[in-house]
């Protein structure tokens, strides 16, 4: 996904790519139980996958300390957080 962010890639194939290649899992979850059948649950993917470009894109404009990963994994447990409760 990162390399989605280069300027040279089709940045909007790449995301669509991306979010269709994970929507596997969220159905796969769904299925067995793991998460609720709901509209905002079928939407956790494409909210993940821009969360993950925003954090991408944040943490170079702010110049902070922060791991990338560190920030995805705040977008993915608010997302999961609020799609469990």
């Amino acid at each position: 996904m990162k390399l989605a962010l280069e300027p040279t890639i089709n940045n909007g194939a790449a995301f669509a790519h991306w979010v269709d290649g994970s929507s596997d899992i969220i159905e796969t979850a769904i299925t067995h139980g793991e998460l609720t059948d709901t509209p905002t649950t079928h939407r956790l993917v494409w909210n993940l996958c821009a969360g993950t470009l925003g954090a991408a894109h944040a943490a170079s404009a702010l110049r902070e300390h922060v791991e990338l990963t560190v920030r995805i994994d705040y977008v993915v447990t608010a997302h999961l957080r609020s799609t469990l409760a």
